[in-house]
């Protein structure tokens, strides 16, 4: 079964160590959103994990946007490493979705 974009999001925040984790939620808050979207209240990531970010972002900026907004904020923050691995997952659930 191919991963949703949740799954990939969830896999990429949990392999961020504590600080790293705080300083993409913080990033996240003041990310520039898309036209038509509305940014993630603070209240709502103060306290959240991993899951509840994940779901957060897919809820905000639907699945469509959720990694591309992961990946900028990942980026902004300087996690390359995490960056890469997300943008590689998620191209390979692009081709998965695409050879169906």
């Amino acid at each position: 079964m191919a991963k949703t974009a949740r799954d990939l999001l969830l896999e990429t925040l949990e392999d961020l160590g504590e600080r790293q984790f705080k300083r993409f939620k913080g990033k996240l808050n003041d990310w520039e959103v898309p036209d038509g979207y509305k940014r993630i209240p603070k209240n709502r990531l103060e306290g959240a994990d991993e899951g509840d970010v994940a779901s957060a972002i897919i809820s905000f900026y639907t699945e469509s946007h959720a990694i591309e907004v992961a990946l900028g904020v990942l980026a902004a923050i300087g996690e390359m490493n995490a960056h890469e691995k997300l943008n590689n997952l998620s191209r390979g659930k692009s081709t998965a979705i695409a050879k169906c």
